[in-house]
């Protein structure tokens, strides 16, 4: 999935995929919306997800994701939604996800 370089839009919504998210989708720099919530995905949110500068949406709840949301992602300025309801994510989020 890293070698889509155009992609703008991934939307598997309840699918029921499985397994974890691919670290690769840091690739897809032109991806504006990653929408894979309501699914059976698990581990942690990949640090490389804050390689999607253009990422405007970002929805990963409802799935078993657990851990920290990585602080790569206050690097995403665009950065709009994030929907991470009911999965299993503690900690604070970092500040910078305030500002602007």
């Amino acid at each position: 999935i890293g070698n889509l370089s155009t992609l703008k839009l991934l939307h598997l919504y309840r699918i029921q995929i499985d397994g974890t998210i691919p670290t690769e989708l840091g690739r897809c720099t032109r991806l504006k919306a990653l929408e894979i919530n309501d699914n059976e995905l698990e581990g942690t949110i990949p640090s490389e997800l804050g390689e999607l500068t253009a990422l405007t949406d970002l929805y990963l709840g409802q799935n078993n994701v657990q851990g920290t949301v990585p602080t790569e992602l206050s690097q995403l300025t665009l950065l709009r939604m994030i929907y991470i309801d009911q999965a299993m994510v503690t900690g604070n989020l970092d500040p910078l996800f305030c500002t602007g």
